[in-house]
């Protein structure tokens, strides 16, 4: 199927670019009435979200409760997370670095005992690993 081009040199439309511009005024009073419909409509919804909340509440007089309050009374269920785990982190690097830092049994029974850290790093400089035969 051939195309037939046609000379348009004698239409009434020439072509070219669009020669009229966009009415500015017209666009500004639309975005105006627009935002401000906007604006409005908000409100409303907000007034209308709250008047429910508030036709909900023990005692009509009282503020709306629109959040979940936590029963602090109540625990979640095991494992919790520490709430502040200073508390114990601290009291428990002090009980190690307390262990760390002195001599005792670690069984009495076999004959093990430890010795402070530092001592031991000292051994081990002067006398070397020792060597385990298997």
């Amino acid at each position: 199927m051939a195309h037939k081009h046609e000379n348009h040199a004698n239409d009434s439309v020439t072509r070219g670019h669009e020669t009229s511009d966009v009415d500015v005024k017209s666009v500004a009073i639309s975005g105006i009435l627009l935002s401000a419909g906007l604006m409005v409509a908000g409100i409303l919804f907000s007034w209308w979200v709250y008047s429910i909340f508030q036709s909900h509440t023990a005692v009509p007089e009282a503020p709306a409760i629109t959040f979940a309050v936590p029963d602090s009374a109540k625990l979640p269920s095991e494992p919790r997370l520490q709430a502040d785990p200073k508390v114990i982190l601290v009291p428990f690097v002090m009980s190690q670095d307390s262990i760390l830092a002195s001599y005792g049994w670690v069984s009495k029974d076999s004959g093990i005992a430890r010795i402070p850290i530092e001592r031991a790093m000292e051994l081990v400089v002067k006398n070397g690993l020792p060597v385990h035969s298997k």
